[in-house]
């Protein structure tokens, strides 16, 4: 009944991040402005690296703890006007609206840095977290899709993941 109270409510109930569904339409929106005001909208795809390792080694409930730390992390870095979504298991992306390039990819590599260097886990029983993170960038004269500017963050994620994990790729 939680989680389809939270569902309906547009969040997801683990991390308080957007869920899949509330994400979807906030970014069609977002998309629509962009195209009205005629500025750009970036999307920030992120997986955790190797995150089935923490749950098969150290069990879900320390999974669960990653999840919500890391989520954390990433409303805290974004802007108010940012949107964060738990995507799916470990995947989150975040919508940035108004943000061109060198923006979408500081932001990108702020976080990156951020996770990397935070202490993960439950308190005295560390866990490793590195993330992937891949930018894709709409500007509002481009007749693009949400789907084409959220596949192509997912092929720069995934080139960020084949290069070696730890990396941002646009």
């Amino acid at each position: 009944m939680h989680v389809r109270l939270a569902e309906q409510l547009g969040s997801d109930s683990l991390t308080g991040c957007m869920n899949r569904r509330s994400f979807e339409s906030r970014l069609r929106i977002e998309l629509r402005q962009a195209r009205r005001r005629g500025s750009t909208i970036a999307v920030a795809a992120i997986d955790l690296d190797h995150f089935k390792v923490i749950n098969d080694t150290r069990g879900h409930a320390v999974g669960d703890v990653v999840l919500k730390q890391v989520a954390g992390i990433m409303k805290q870095t974004a802007r108010d006007t940012d949107g964060v979504a738990r995507y799916g298991g470990d995947e989150f992306v975040v919508i940035l609206p108004d943000t061109g390039w060198q923006g979408a990819l500081t932001f990108a590599d702020r976080l990156r840095r951020r996770v990397d260097e935070f202490v993960f886990g439950p308190p005295g029983a560390p866990v490793e977290v590195t993330i992937s993170v891949g930018v894709a960038l709409a500007r509002g004269s481009d007749p693009m899709s949400t789907e084409v500017l959220l596949h192509e963050a997912d092929a720069a994620l995934y080139r960020a993941k084949t290069a070696g994990r730890n990396r941002v790729f646009s």
